[in-house]
């Protein structure tokens, strides 16, 4: 209506979208701690503000997000030493520092309170991070996503009611898992 998104925006994925946004041409977009230096390098000249994702009614918000996860396997030959490496490296010292100069969120609470993790962006991330749940480390499960953008897609497009795209997106899923 108010000609503000492209045509076929729902076929744009999450990180095609963050252009949209950054040019000013919309109004919200799910981001993460590199927004600043993406809004600086697109020349973006507007405000930013920084907020949670609502939850749904009577729900507190649960931000998802996407974690680095570690693995030492059991019959590795310098366990120990890698044990220490990751010590070493997660010090708020080393860890923190790395996390700033990539984009990173801090990942201690103790990090999180260092002053350069006190601008708005990170707040807000440091907000979400208190009742954050990881993205799930399980086979298969960036085609769940898919099946259920897709189902949610199908919804806000009329293409079939919310029961019933969610409906078969649960067919879909347990198809592919097996069940």
């Amino acid at each position: 209506e108010d000609k503000v998104v492209p045509p076929g925006f729902m076929a744009t994925t999450r990180m095609e979208a963050h252009p949209v946004f950054y040019s000013g041409r919309a109004a919200y977009v799910m981001i993460g701690a590199w927004a600043e230096s993406a809004l600086a390098d697109a020349g973006a000249t507007f405000d930013v503000k920084y907020a949670q994702i609502p939850g749904f009614e009577g729900h507190p918000s649960t931000p998802l997000v996407i974690t680095d996860s570690l693995v030492i396997f059991k019959d590795a030959a310098n366990k120990q030493e890698a044990g220490k490496f990751i010590d070493f490296f997660y010090r708020d010292e080393w860890k923190a520092r790395f996390d700033e100069l990539i984009g990173f969120p801090p990942v201690t609470a103790s990090a999180a309170q260092l002053p350069q993790f006190q601008t708005p962006l990170y707040e807000a991330l440091n907000e979400a991070a208190v009742s954050a749940k990881p993205w799930p480390l399980m086979d298969g499960f960036a085609e769940v996503t898919d099946i259920i953008w897709d189902a949610v897609t199908a919804a806000y497009l009329g293409q079939a009611t919310p029961k019933a795209a969610l409906d078969e997106a649960a067919r879909q899923i347990d198809r592919a898992r097996g069940f």
